[in-house]
Protein backbone atom coordinates (compact mmCIF):
# COMPACT_ATOMS: atom_id res chain seq x y z
CA UNK A 1 0.00 0.00 0.00
CA UNK A 2 1.18 3.47 -0.46
CA UNK A 3 1.82 6.01 1.43
CA UNK A 4 -0.52 8.92 0.18
CA UNK A 5 -0.14 12.49 1.55
CA UNK A 6 -1.37 15.75 0.33
CA UNK A 7 2.18 16.71 -0.50
CA UNK A 8 2.56 14.35 -2.92
CA UNK A 9 -0.68 14.33 -4.36
CA UNK A 10 0.09 17.81 -5.11
CA UNK A 11 3.27 17.13 -6.60
CA UNK A 12 1.47 14.29 -8.81
CA UNK A 13 -0.82 17.08 -10.08
CA UNK A 14 1.64 19.97 -10.65
CA UNK A 15 3.64 17.21 -12.50
CA UNK A 16 0.72 16.25 -14.93
CA UNK A 17 -0.64 19.92 -15.67
CA UNK A 18 1.94 20.61 -18.14
CA UNK A 19 0.88 17.14 -20.27
CA UNK A 20 -2.86 18.46 -20.50
CA UNK A 21 -3.32 19.54 -24.62
CA UNK A 22 -6.04 20.65 -26.53
CA UNK A 23 -7.67 18.23 -28.83
CA UNK A 24 -7.29 19.61 -32.25
CA UNK A 25 -10.08 17.68 -33.91
CA UNK A 26 -12.51 17.97 -30.59
CA UNK A 27 -10.60 20.83 -28.86
CA UNK A 28 -11.75 19.03 -25.92
CA UNK A 29 -8.49 19.19 -23.32
CA UNK A 30 -7.32 15.63 -23.00
CA UNK A 31 -4.05 14.07 -21.08
CA UNK A 32 -2.83 11.24 -22.85
CA UNK A 33 -2.87 9.21 -19.45
CA UNK A 34 -6.57 9.86 -18.40
CA UNK A 35 -7.04 6.59 -16.52
CA UNK A 36 -4.02 8.03 -14.26
CA UNK A 37 -5.53 11.57 -13.88
CA UNK A 38 -9.04 9.64 -13.41
CA UNK A 39 -7.07 7.37 -10.69
CA UNK A 40 -5.32 10.35 -9.21
CA UNK A 41 -8.76 12.05 -9.04
CA UNK A 42 -10.83 9.15 -6.92
CA UNK A 43 -7.24 9.34 -4.67
CA UNK A 44 -7.32 12.71 -3.78
CA UNK A 45 -11.12 13.13 -3.04
CA UNK A 46 -11.07 9.76 -1.42
CA UNK A 47 -8.20 11.03 0.80
CA UNK A 48 -9.52 14.90 1.38
CA UNK A 49 -12.69 13.17 2.54
CA UNK A 50 -11.18 11.28 5.07
CA UNK A 51 -8.85 13.68 6.45
CA UNK A 52 -11.34 17.11 5.94
CA UNK A 53 -14.59 16.29 6.64
CA UNK A 54 -17.34 18.41 5.32
CA UNK A 55 -14.10 21.09 4.97
CA UNK A 56 -15.81 23.93 2.24
CA UNK A 57 -12.77 23.38 -0.24
CA UNK A 58 -13.16 20.09 -0.38
CA UNK A 59 -16.84 20.46 -1.41
CA UNK A 60 -15.24 23.45 -3.92
CA UNK A 61 -12.87 21.13 -5.10
CA UNK A 62 -15.58 17.99 -6.09
CA UNK A 63 -17.77 20.81 -7.80
CA UNK A 64 -14.11 22.16 -9.98
CA UNK A 65 -13.61 18.60 -10.90
CA UNK A 66 -16.53 17.79 -12.06
CA UNK A 67 -16.47 20.43 -14.71
CA UNK A 68 -14.40 19.91 -18.57
CA UNK A 69 -10.90 19.55 -18.37
CA UNK A 70 -9.16 23.40 -19.02
CA UNK A 71 -6.04 24.75 -17.82
CA UNK A 72 -7.81 26.68 -15.72
CA UNK A 73 -10.09 23.98 -13.74
CA UNK A 74 -6.80 21.73 -13.59
CA UNK A 75 -5.28 24.67 -11.52
CA UNK A 76 -7.62 25.65 -9.83
CA UNK A 77 -7.93 21.68 -8.33
CA UNK A 78 -4.11 22.47 -7.67
CA UNK A 79 -4.79 25.85 -5.87
CA UNK A 80 -7.28 24.39 -3.59
CA UNK A 81 -4.71 20.92 -2.94
CA UNK A 82 -2.48 24.23 -1.92
CA UNK A 83 -4.78 26.20 -0.14
CA UNK A 84 -5.88 22.86 1.75
CA UNK A 85 -1.84 22.26 2.58
CA UNK A 86 -1.12 25.59 3.94
CA UNK A 87 -3.58 26.23 6.17
CA UNK A 88 -5.05 22.73 7.39
CA UNK A 89 -8.17 23.85 9.74
CA UNK A 90 -11.38 22.37 8.85
CA UNK A 91 -13.49 25.40 7.22
CA UNK A 92 -17.09 24.07 8.06
CA UNK A 93 -19.23 23.88 4.43
CA UNK A 94 -22.16 24.97 5.97
CA UNK A 95 -22.22 27.36 8.58
CA UNK A 96 -24.34 26.07 10.87
CA UNK A 97 -25.24 29.62 12.53
CA UNK A 98 -27.19 30.31 9.27
CA UNK A 99 -29.34 27.12 9.55
CA UNK A 100 -33.06 27.15 9.74
CA UNK A 101 -34.86 26.45 13.23
CA UNK A 102 -38.76 26.80 13.30
CA UNK A 103 -38.51 29.14 10.04
CA UNK A 104 -35.91 31.55 11.69
CA UNK A 105 -31.89 31.70 11.65
CA UNK A 106 -30.12 30.82 14.25
CA UNK A 107 -28.68 33.73 14.70
CA UNK A 108 -32.02 35.37 15.15
CA UNK A 109 -32.55 32.87 17.81
CA UNK A 110 -29.35 33.95 19.58
CA UNK A 111 -30.21 37.46 18.86
CA UNK A 112 -33.63 36.98 20.58
CA UNK A 113 -31.92 34.91 23.55
CA UNK A 114 -29.66 37.63 24.46
CA UNK A 115 -32.79 40.50 24.14
CA UNK A 116 -34.81 38.53 26.34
Amino acid sequence: MENITLESLIEEHRQRIPTLYRDAKSYYYKYDDLEGYQKWLAKTIRFLNINYPNDKFVVDFEKVSEGLLATSQQNALLALLEAIASLPTIVPAENKTKSKKDGQTLDAVYRKQLEG
